[in-house]
């Protein structure tokens, strides 16, 4: 017979591999050996070198299998079965112990050479092997619950009438065909993939309880005994819990679903993209259109105070150029350093705001005098709102965006509602007076 090559041998590489290593020397070795790129040599033993290359990457790839086949080398390399066993050791016992809980031959199912293909008809295809694996792994459990509940004669009695014996146990979901529904195939993996034994695992047993010469040595066998059971389950349910993930790996439904998936999620994101788009470019608009209404208003606000003729000014909307006598009457008014700084404004040299405070404390004592006649010919750019003069119109565009500028324009506006609303009632009031006073001059007026 033909000598097991060891797959980390089969990839050229060592046993303490990591993925990347392992990914590097499996595209080396698939280049070297792919049929269609081996044109010298012997194109059979190509065919067969890759097939074994795939066989090997395929399992050492998947941490759970590889460490599968890490715990079962010697085994598999010496020709043993490990269903049989193989050393002494407590490890390799309870190996062999855990394959006397099935008739089934579990190892030579987590190999490619358990199925050909995924042909619902031909009897050793993919699904039909499969379909029969856990098949045969569930009347297993459920033979095992009947014959313990028949142990006890009441206990049997009372499920045989209430359930009907054996066909009370329910049975698992089936492992399908190749069109089986994707709500099928996840009712079989959801249960497979947390499948817990309910078998007895007498078998493993160290100690006969009917050997037992006291009560308490008893009680110690039994304890010892439920351990080993439970290592042994433990161990079992592991082994099952590794073929179903074998068998998912290689299963085209989930591979399709996966597909499937990956489409619908890369469609969501698209979707929530546009939507996050079209939500940006909504509040943009609202944005603008909240606006462009507020600027309509103020317009209307300005041309109501113009109509009535209570602006202080013709060019105080547009900020117009004002002459110099002027500026420097108002210019004293600029004490906050802060709000200079706030608007990119430059201060005035030392000079000047020295020149300005003397001229500000003559104001007050009534003693300015009148500048002379060449500076009325001198013009800038003058805010009356904030009593402010700039030297550029930059400058004062700045300024108008700033926050103290805002707010004294909305004072200077409710001021002026303000000063509408109290006109409007004198005018009411003057109204009622004339009426009053015609009543009192009709000679037909009765009191």
């Amino acid at each position: 017979t033909e000598k097991t090559v060891c797959y980390y041998e089969e990839l050229e590489v060592p046993r303490t591999v990591d993925d990347k290593e392992l990914k590097a020397a499996y595209r080396r070795l698939a280049m070297l050996y792919h049929p269609d790129k081996n044109f010298g040599g012997n194109v059979q033993e190509a065919v067969e070198k890759f097939q074994r290359i795939q066989q090997a990457y395929s399992v050492l790839s998947d941490p759970h299998e590889r460490a599968w086949y890490d715990a079962h080398r010697d085994e598999i390399l010496n020709g043993v079965d490990p269903s049989q066993g193989y050393g002494s050791s407590d490890d390799d016992d309870a190996s062999k112990k855990v394959f006397k809980a099935t008739k089934l031959d579990l190892y030579r199912y987590f190999s490619p050479t358990a199925f050909h293909g995924f042909d619902d008809v031909d009897p050793k295809g993919f699904f039909n092997v499969f379909r029969q694996v856990f098949q045969t792994l569930d009347e297993e459990e459920r033979d095992e619950l009947h014959r313990l509940n028949s142990i006890n004669s009441s206990a049997a009695k009372k499920s045989s009438k209430s359930s009907g014996g054996s066909g009370s146990t329910p049975m698992a979901p089936q492992f399908g065909r190749s069109d089986s529904s994707w709500e099928e195939v996840r009712q079989f993996y959801s249960y497979w993939d947390h499948f817990s034994s309910k078998l007895s695992f007498a078998f493993a047993d160290k100690w006969k309880l009917s050997e037992a010469p006291n009560r308490e040595i008893r009680r110690a066998m039994e304890k010892e005994n439920k351990k080993e059971r439970d290592r042994i389950r433990k161990e079992f349910n592991s082994q099952i819990q590794e073929l179903v993930g074998y068998v998912k790996k290689r299963d085209v439904r989930v591979e399709r679903r996966r597909a499937e998936e990956a489409v619908r999620r890369e469609k969501e994101l698209a979707d929530k993209a546009k939507q996050r788009e079209a939500t940006l470019a909504e509040k943009k608009q609202t944005r603008e259109r909240y606006r462009e209404e507020m600027e309509e208003e103020w317009k209307r606000l300005d041309k109501m105070i113009v109509d009535m003729g209570l602006h202080e000014d013709e060019d105080h909307k547009e900020g117009s150029k004002r002459n110099a006598k002027k500026k420097k009457e108002e210019v004293a008014n600029i004490n906050d350093s802060r709000e200079d700084a706030e608007e990119g404004e430059q201060q005035l040299d030392n000079d000047a705001q020295v020149q300005n405070a003397d001229t500000q404390g003559l104001e007050e004592n009534g003693d300015v005098e009148e500048t002379d006649e060449d500076d009325d010919e001198l013009e800038g750019w003058f805010c009356e709102l904030c009593g402010k003069t700039f030297k550029s119109e930059q400058q004062q565009q700045n300024h108008e965006k700033s926050k103290k500028h805002k707010e004294n324009v909305k004072k200077h506006h409710e001021r002026v509602l303000n000063q509408i609303a109290e006109e409007e009632n004198d005018m009411d009031s003057d109204s009622e007076s004339v009426e009053n006073d015609d009543e009192k001059l009709d000679p037909e007026h009765k009191p």
